[in-house]
Formats: C-alpha cells, structure tokens, sequence
C-alpha cells in the first residue's frame, strides 16, 4: 500500500467516525430537554419532530432547516466515498451550524398554535447537543480540507 492510499484510508476513517460521533449525539440530544420558556421546558423529540410547523409563524423556525441539512450532509459524507467531494460536505454542515446557531439571536419562539413568541427563558443539554451534532461535523471537514490542501492531494477534490 502506497503512502497516498494509506493517508485516503486515514481520512476515510475520520470521516465515517465524526459522522458516527455526530449521529449519535444527535440521537442523545433528542432524549433531552431543548428550550425553555416561560411556561415549559420542551423536549427536543417534539421540537425535531413538529419545529417545521413553526417556519410557518416566524423567522426562528428557520433554524429548523439546521435538521435536514445535518441529514444531508451525512448523507454527502457517506456519498464522498464514491464522489470524494468535502467542498459540498463543508458547505452543507457549515450551513447547519448556522441555522443552529442562529437560534441564540432569538429571544423568543412560538410554542402553539396561537403564534405568539414566548420568552427563552434557558437553553438546555438537548440543544447544546443538537448544535455539537452540526459542529463536529463541520470541523472535521474543515480540518479533512486543510490536510488535503497541506498534502497537495489531487486525488481528493
């Protein structure tokens, strides 16, 4: 095995790991508390599961939009094996890290139907670990970017 192929290999396994680490705190987080507010703490099951409903009332669902650019960029992680394309990668988890992000620019959200934004009051663990989720998968394709450049790998676009 020649060096190219074995630092492709270490990259690979970088990748299938932050994806696995990421995937996994993303599940913990949805067993956890996510926001509270005035009135409740919510569990973050229910924010992913009906947090796109709230698109339709303000500009803070939009944050929800973080959940399926996560999703796809695992999934572009998993496709980079055959495209080995991280600039795409990068781009959609730098993406969702700033919708997920964006949420602490808020100072309320709605939490029925009735539309109106109630008071954050804290963030909790669920959210903190919904952010870490897009966070590790950002930086490790950033750091994957930087060795590539570092090694001048034309194989690795």
């Amino acid at each position: 095995m020649n060096n190219l192929s074995i630092r492709k290999n270490i990259k690979n396994i970088i990748a299938i790991s932050a994806t696995i680490l990421s995937i996994g705190i993303f599940i913990a987080s949805l067993t956890q508390k996510s926001i509270c507010t005035q009135n409740n703490c919510n569990d973050a099951i229910g924010d992913f599961l009906m947090g796109w409903i709230s698109i339709l009332y303000d500009a803070v669902g939009l944050t929800w939009l973080s959940n399926p650019l996560l999703l796809l960029t695992w999934y572009s992680t998993y496709k980079w094996f055959s495209d080995q394309n991280t600039k795409r990668i990068l781009v959609l988890s730098t993406l969702s890290l700033i919708a997920s992000a964006s949420l602490l620019l808020f100072d309320g959200i709605v939490v029925d139907e009735g539309g109106i934004p109630t008071d954050i009051i804290s963030y909790e663990l669920g959210y903190w670990m919904w952010l870490t989720s897009s966070g590790v998968m950002a930086l490790v394709t950033l750091i994957l970017m930087v060795l590539k450049r570092l090694n001048n790998e034309t194989s690795f676009n």
